[in-house]
């Protein structure tokens, strides 16, 4: 496929902001984004989440209560690990928990890597295109 770049991410650091076409799918399925857990300020001009956590909130210690979620998790590593996996285990967890009804999470999922195979054992419906 030939897709540029920009169709996907519009920076180019590890805190991609999503384009604003995806966004609208988003909606299309969830409604509303009620909450965001890996925002900033000016990402959520074009999210539109009614909550969100910053880098600063240090959303991986907090509960994610939400009817629903989108989740644009950092990318690049901590340590060994992916910071996108960290976020995919954090999201499964909290799911489990109840702390939130539905979520999309928009993630560059491959089966090699490691949360690919919990995401898909634990959350209820994935799509794969």
């Amino acid at each position: 496929m030939n897709q540029q770049m920009s169709v996907l991410v519009s920076t180019k650091d590890e805190a991609w902001i999503t384009n604003p076409t995806i966004i609208a799918r988003v909606k299309n399925v969830l409604g509303t984004i009620e909450l965001d857990p890996a925002s900033s300020i000016e990402a959520n001009k074009i999210v539109g989440a009614e909550r969100i956590y910053t880098i600063e909130d240090d959303s991986l210690t907090k509960a994610w209560i939400a009817n629903s979620i989108y989740l644009n998790s950092p990318f690049g590593k901590v340590g060994v690990k992916s910071q996108a996996g960290i976020f995919a285990e954090y999201a499964i967890d909290q799911y489990k928990q109840g702390n939130f009804k539905e979520g999309i999470l928009l993630l560059d999922c491959r089966t090699g890597y490691v949360y690919f195979n919990s995401l898909l054992d634990r959350l209820v419906s994935a799509t794969l295109k």
